[in-house]
């Protein structure tokens, strides 16, 4: 599959492609990883690249690719995971949950707090 990326990829990132269709996607870790023919560990985003998808991939043209996990989460141990967890910026929220249509299970779920930095 060759795409141009909007994110720094490298080998070890989960990638997931979705079909413009309705039909589930597929998701999957990046092994192998080229720039042309040329293969590479890692390639800055605006990189037009290159990946060896799973065999039983049957992904179109149009589909969606999206990056859900970097090889640095994926392998971070629970220790580096805590650390990471107690450095974040906390912030307190507030839910609404409406039920719109009970019938038809439509509900709205209403998010608001403070903002980001």
């Amino acid at each position: 599959m060759t795409f141009v990326t909007r994110e720094a990829l490298q080998r070890g990132n989960r990638l997931r492609v979705q079909p413009a269709s309705d039909r589930p996607g597929t998701g999957f870790t990046i092994r192998e990883l080229s720039l042309g023919q040329r293969p590479v560990t890692r390639v800055e985003a605006g990189a037009r690249v290159t990946i060896v998808t799973p065999p039983v991939s049957a992904f179109r043209k149009g589909d969606m690719v999206f990056q859900v996990a970097s090889g640095e989460t994926a392998t971070a141990s629970e220790a580096a995971c805590r650390k990471r967890l107690a450095a974040a910026r906390r912030a307190p929220i507030s839910l609404e949950l409406t039920i719109l249509f009970p019938d038809a299970g439509t509900i709205e779920l209403t998010a608001t707090g403070a903002a980001s930095p």
